[in-house]
């Protein structure tokens, strides 16, 4: 991880001085769930904050690199939802660090672009409250133990540019790497997934190169 961070690090202050890159920041609104909690919907609320830096590969293809913060996980729609009849189900909060490596194309003369990419992440701290019938006896506690530091997404995007900057993005990520380690009564698999809704901003876009005009010469008489 510290290796990857350092080359987003000489990638963002590289890009200071050349064209072919590109600095992005990036904040925007999570709708977020865990597959394997017992729970359906996406009635968990995050957010997410970011930077990252493009390069260009080609007049439309850019290679993306990107460190966020994120706040996700899952919910009850509310406190009415029916509970299981035996078993347990689990709303939790995921604090997460997510290192991006992503491809964008950016189709020429258009504002759309779309991407597909990999995030790691890792976890910084969770919380979790679980839902059951039962009324007495002692808590039920998920040892950390058994909650990996880390899970592998894959990611899916399609946005708009605004302008010359301004950048508009849905994002769809889903976790291919279980976060837990062994099985919780009877929760076998948690798996994060979330819908993202950003805006960024990027500075020193690179231009599309212009065609070089020839100037006519005077004739003298």
């Amino acid at each position: 991880m510290k290796t990857f961070v350092s080359i987003v690090c000489i990638l963002l202050s590289t890009s200071v001085y050349c064209q072919r890159f590109s600095f992005l920041p990036e904040a925007g609104m999570l709708m977020t769930q865990i597959d394997g909690d017992k729970l359906q919907g996406y009635h968990k609320r995050g957010v997410l904050l970011g930077i990252g830096t493009h390069y260009a590969l080609s007049n439309n293809i850019n290679l993306g690199i990107k460190t966020s913060f994120y706040r996700q996980g899952s919910a009850r729609k509310d406190a009415f939802q029916d509970k299981l009849e035996d078993g347990i189900q689990l709303e939790m909060g995921l604090s997460t660090v997510g290192l991006e490596v992503s491809t964008v194309y950016e189709p020429i003369d258009k504002s759309i672009f779309l991407g597909v990419g990999f995030v790691h992440h890792q976890i910084l701290n969770y919380d979790y409250k679980i839902i059951d019938n039962v009324v007495a006896g002692p808590p039920r506690l998920l040892d950390p133990t058994t909650v990996s530091s880390s899970f592998n997404n894959i990611k899916f995007f399609l946005g708009w540019r605004f302008s010359t900057s301004y950048r508009f993005t849905i994002a769809y990520e889903k976790s291919f790497s279980d976060i837990l380690d062994e099985d919780f009564f009877n929760i076998a698999r948690l798996l994060p997934y979330h819908l993202a809704f950003t805006m960024s901003y990027e500075f020193n876009p690179s231009k599309k190169k212009k065609g070089k005009q020839k100037r006519s010469r005077k004739t003298r008489k």
